[in-house]
This record gives C-alpha cells, sequence and structure tokens, in this order.
C-alpha cells in the first residue's frame, strides 16, 4: 500500500489529546456500544496521568475539532503497567464519536494466534492461517482456523508482531 494511503487511514484514528499542562497523540484502540458508547484510546502515561487526579482532558481530530472533552466523569485514564509510560484513555458518551470502520484496517492475509486450548493443557499452542473475510458491525475478522476451548481471548497477531485481535469464536 502506498504510504499516503497508509498516512489517510491512521490519521483517521490519531488524535491530540491536551491536559491542563500537556499534549500529546493518542490513538483509537477500542471501540463499543454497552449501556452507550465507549472508546479507548492508547497514549504515553506521561500525557495524561495528571488527569488521573481530576485534571481535564480534551480530544481534538487532525483537524483540531474536538471530538471529546471530560465531563462529569466520562473519561477514565488508567496505566497499562507501572514503569512502561503507556495508558489508556476510556471514554463513555451517549452518541457514537468513533465509528467503529476506524478499527478495521487493512491485515495482510496470513494471521497466528497463540493459545492454551483445552485439548493439550497446560501446552501453550501457536496457530497459524488467514483471514477468509471481515464484518463491519461488529467489527470481526473472520479467520479460516482452530478456535476450541480454551483458545478464546489469545492474541492474534502478523509477521510483523503487530497485535491485530484477541481470539473469539462467539459473535
Amino acid at each position: 500500500m502506498p504510504w499516503f494511503e497508509v498516512v489517510e487511514r491512521f490519521g483517521n484514528y490519531t488524535f491530540r489529546i491536551y491536559t491542563d499542562s500537556a499534549m500529546g497523540t493518542g490513538f483509537l484502540v477500542m471501540v463499543g456500544s454497552a449501556m452507550g458508547h465507549i472508546a479507548a484510546l492508547a497514549t504515553a502515561w506521561h500525557v495524561v496521568k495528571k488527569a488521573e487526579t481530576g485534571t481535564s482532558l480534551r480530544i481534538c481530530n487532525r483537524n483540531d475539532n474536538e471530538v471529546a472533552r471530560s465531563l462529569g466523569g466520562n473519561m477514565a485514564v488508567m496505566e497499562v503497567e507501572n514503569g512502561l509510560d503507556s495508558a489508556l484513555v476510556v471514554i463513555k458518551t451517549k452518541a457514537e464519536i468513533f465509528p467503529q470502520d476506524l478499527l478495521l484496517p487493512q491485515l495482510p492475509a496470513d494471521v497466528g494466534w497463540m493459545s492454551y486450548p483445552g485439548t493439550v493443557e497446560p501446552e501453550l499452542c501457536f496457530f497459524h492461517s488467514h483471514i477468509a473475510g471481515t464484518l463491519k458491525k461488529p467489527p470481526i475478522y473472520f479467520v479460516d482456523g482452530v478456535a476450541t476451548n480454551g483458545v478464546s481471548g489469545g492474541p492474534v497477531f502478523d509477521d510483523q508482531r503487530h497485535l491485530t485481535g484477541l481470539v473469539s469464536a462467539r459473535r
């Protein structure tokens, strides 16, 4: 894929994050619609750590339009792991602000996944296959592969070590 197409795609789900004293970048990693709408952006912990103590957050898109602002508990900031400088900003809204199709970038045809299938417990197994199709709503990749008891929840990745999802045999 030409770089200009890659940049255009990633630009759609890369956002500016402002706090009272810092500015940084975050990118969309999750969208859902349980009890309203929910979304999560990944960012660096040092950008948002003051928001944990009540500092306000503001999220803007590439056109400098405000997409979300922390008001009355609609955003939560979580450090992924102490010392990793990684965080999630979880946003709850009544209206959809991030369309789900932003989360379905084109993937390579081949993917792998690791899981602990119950049939060979306690062994960790590696599986490999290809993407057979996609569904936009909800965002799902269909993979021609194994999804037996115990495999659900395992990481799915490409041959460049990019995490692309998790295994689920159910919709």
